[in-house]
Protein backbone atom coordinates (compact mmCIF):
# COMPACT_ATOMS: atom_id res chain seq x y z
CA UNK A 1 0.00 0.00 0.00
CA UNK A 2 2.88 2.35 0.81
CA UNK A 3 4.50 1.66 -2.56
CA UNK A 4 1.25 2.53 -4.35
CA UNK A 5 0.91 5.77 -2.38
CA UNK A 6 4.47 6.79 -3.26
CA UNK A 7 3.93 5.92 -6.92
CA UNK A 8 0.72 8.00 -7.00
CA UNK A 9 2.54 10.98 -5.45
CA UNK A 10 5.37 10.74 -7.97
CA UNK A 11 2.82 10.39 -10.77
CA UNK A 12 1.08 13.54 -9.54
CA UNK A 13 4.38 15.43 -9.62
CA UNK A 14 5.11 14.19 -13.14
CA UNK A 15 1.64 15.09 -14.39
CA UNK A 16 1.91 18.57 -12.88
CA UNK A 17 5.41 19.40 -14.11
CA UNK A 18 5.23 17.78 -17.53
CA UNK A 19 1.57 18.08 -18.51
CA UNK A 20 0.23 20.90 -16.28
CA UNK A 21 -2.34 18.49 -14.80
CA UNK A 22 -4.15 18.12 -18.12
CA UNK A 23 -6.51 15.18 -18.47
CA UNK A 24 -4.60 13.98 -21.54
CA UNK A 25 -1.30 14.03 -19.64
CA UNK A 26 -2.70 12.14 -16.68
CA UNK A 27 -4.27 9.57 -19.01
CA UNK A 28 -0.99 9.24 -20.92
CA UNK A 29 0.96 8.56 -17.72
CA UNK A 30 -1.69 6.12 -16.50
CA UNK A 31 -1.52 4.30 -19.83
CA UNK A 32 2.27 4.20 -19.71
CA UNK A 33 2.03 2.71 -16.22
CA UNK A 34 -0.75 0.21 -16.89
CA UNK A 35 0.92 -1.59 -19.80
CA UNK A 36 4.20 -2.52 -18.08
CA UNK A 37 2.42 -3.22 -14.78
CA UNK A 38 0.05 -5.67 -16.47
CA UNK A 39 2.99 -7.33 -18.24
CA UNK A 40 4.99 -7.69 -15.02
CA UNK A 41 2.00 -9.00 -13.06
CA UNK A 42 1.34 -11.58 -15.79
CA UNK A 43 5.02 -12.54 -15.81
CA UNK A 44 5.13 -13.02 -12.04
CA UNK A 45 1.92 -15.05 -12.17
CA UNK A 46 3.39 -17.30 -14.88
CA UNK A 47 6.66 -17.75 -13.01
CA UNK A 48 4.82 -18.65 -9.81
CA UNK A 49 2.76 -21.25 -11.72
CA UNK A 50 5.79 -22.78 -13.43
CA UNK A 51 7.81 -22.97 -10.20
CA UNK A 52 4.70 -23.94 -8.25
CA UNK A 53 5.38 -21.43 -5.56
CA UNK A 54 3.10 -18.95 -3.94
CA UNK A 55 4.05 -15.36 -4.86
CA UNK A 56 5.71 -13.33 -2.15
CA UNK A 57 3.67 -10.84 -0.16
CA UNK A 58 5.77 -8.05 -1.59
CA UNK A 59 5.48 -9.10 -5.23
CA UNK A 60 2.80 -6.52 -6.02
CA UNK A 61 4.83 -3.74 -4.39
CA UNK A 62 7.95 -4.73 -6.30
CA UNK A 63 6.03 -4.80 -9.59
CA UNK A 64 4.51 -1.37 -8.89
CA UNK A 65 7.90 0.15 -8.00
CA UNK A 66 9.66 -1.36 -11.03
CA UNK A 67 6.89 -0.12 -13.32
CA UNK A 68 7.04 3.36 -11.77
CA UNK A 69 10.81 3.46 -12.27
CA UNK A 70 10.36 2.45 -15.90
CA UNK A 71 7.79 5.18 -16.53
CA UNK A 72 9.90 7.71 -14.61
CA UNK A 73 13.03 6.96 -16.60
CA UNK A 74 11.15 7.11 -19.90
CA UNK A 75 9.82 10.58 -19.00
CA UNK A 76 13.02 11.93 -17.41
CA UNK A 77 13.82 14.26 -20.31
CA UNK A 78 10.27 15.64 -20.35
CA UNK A 79 10.50 16.25 -16.61
CA UNK A 80 13.69 18.27 -17.02
CA UNK A 81 12.12 20.25 -19.85
CA UNK A 82 9.06 21.01 -17.71
CA UNK A 83 11.23 22.16 -14.82
CA UNK A 84 13.28 24.40 -17.15
CA UNK A 85 10.10 25.88 -18.61
CA UNK A 86 8.77 26.66 -15.13
CA UNK A 87 12.09 28.27 -14.15
CA UNK A 88 12.10 30.37 -17.32
CA UNK A 89 8.51 31.44 -16.77
CA UNK A 90 9.35 32.48 -13.22
CA UNK A 91 12.47 34.35 -14.33
CA UNK A 92 10.62 36.20 -17.12
CA UNK A 93 7.45 36.86 -15.14
CA UNK A 94 8.10 40.56 -14.46
CA UNK A 95 10.35 41.34 -17.44
CA UNK A 96 9.26 44.51 -19.20
CA UNK A 97 12.37 45.60 -21.09
CA UNK A 98 14.91 43.73 -23.23
CA UNK A 99 17.79 44.32 -20.80
CA UNK A 100 15.97 42.40 -18.10
CA UNK A 101 15.95 39.33 -20.34
CA UNK A 102 19.75 39.41 -20.46
CA UNK A 103 19.89 39.78 -16.67
CA UNK A 104 17.58 36.78 -16.24
CA UNK A 105 19.86 34.78 -18.54
CA UNK A 106 22.94 35.79 -16.52
CA UNK A 107 21.25 34.54 -13.33
CA UNK A 108 20.41 31.18 -14.93
CA UNK A 109 22.72 30.64 -17.93
CA UNK A 110 22.03 26.92 -18.35
CA UNK A 111 18.29 27.34 -18.99
CA UNK A 112 17.68 26.60 -22.67
CA UNK A 113 14.35 28.43 -22.79
CA UNK A 114 15.95 31.58 -21.37
CA UNK A 115 18.76 31.29 -23.92
CA UNK A 116 16.22 31.04 -26.73
CA UNK A 117 14.20 33.98 -25.38
CA UNK A 118 17.30 36.15 -25.04
CA UNK A 119 18.40 35.29 -28.59
CA UNK A 120 14.94 36.11 -29.97
CA UNK A 121 14.85 39.45 -28.12
CA UNK A 122 18.35 40.30 -29.35
CA UNK A 123 17.46 39.50 -32.97
CA UNK A 124 14.17 41.40 -32.71
CA UNK A 125 16.02 44.49 -31.48
CA UNK A 126 18.55 44.18 -34.29
CA UNK A 127 15.76 43.78 -36.85
CA UNK A 128 14.02 46.86 -35.48
CA UNK A 129 17.27 48.85 -35.65
CA UNK A 130 17.92 47.81 -39.26
CA UNK A 131 14.34 48.52 -40.31
CA UNK A 132 14.55 51.97 -38.73
CA UNK A 133 17.87 52.63 -40.50
CA UNK A 134 16.39 51.56 -43.83
CA UNK A 135 13.33 53.70 -43.25
CA UNK A 136 15.53 56.73 -42.54
CA UNK A 137 17.51 56.18 -45.76
CA UNK A 138 14.46 56.09 -48.03
CA UNK A 139 13.72 59.42 -49.68
CA UNK A 140 10.15 60.58 -49.33
CA UNK A 141 8.17 60.80 -52.55
CA UNK A 142 7.82 64.26 -54.04
CA UNK A 143 4.32 65.38 -54.61
CA UNK A 144 3.59 66.84 -58.07
CA UNK A 145 3.11 70.60 -58.17
CA UNK A 146 4.70 71.12 -54.81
Amino acid sequence: MLALAIVLCVGAIFSTVIYNNSAEGIAFLAGEFTGPAFFLFALTWLVSRVWRQRPSTYTAAIVVVITALTVGLSNWQKLHGGIAAREATTALKDVRDPGATEQALKRNPSNALLQLTAAVVKEALETHRLAQKLSDEIEPLRLPGG
